[in-house]
């Protein structure tokens, strides 16, 4: 599993989690929360998108965010 957080700002973190998962074989868990630190709750993550696909697939997201941010 590899976790990586994304400080957007001083009140608000995006966490970003890939983690394979056992069945079928090949296929990775991508899930992205929200943390607002300022909220009632700052510990509190929201999940805001949680898909599991294909390594290929997977890759292909990837390469498509790679490809829509560059100038």
């Amino acid at each position: 599993m590899t976790t990586d957080i994304i400080h957007v700002s001083q009140n608000y973190k995006l966490h970003v989690t890939v983690s394979p998962v056992g069945t079928p074989l090949g296929d990775y868990h991508l899930k992205v929360q929200s943390q607002l630190l300022s909220a009632k709750d700052p510990a509190g993550l929201q999940t805001k998108y949680s898909v599991t696909l294909p390594r290929r697939q997977l890759l292909e997201l990837a390469y498509t965010i790679i490809e829509g941010v560059k100038p």
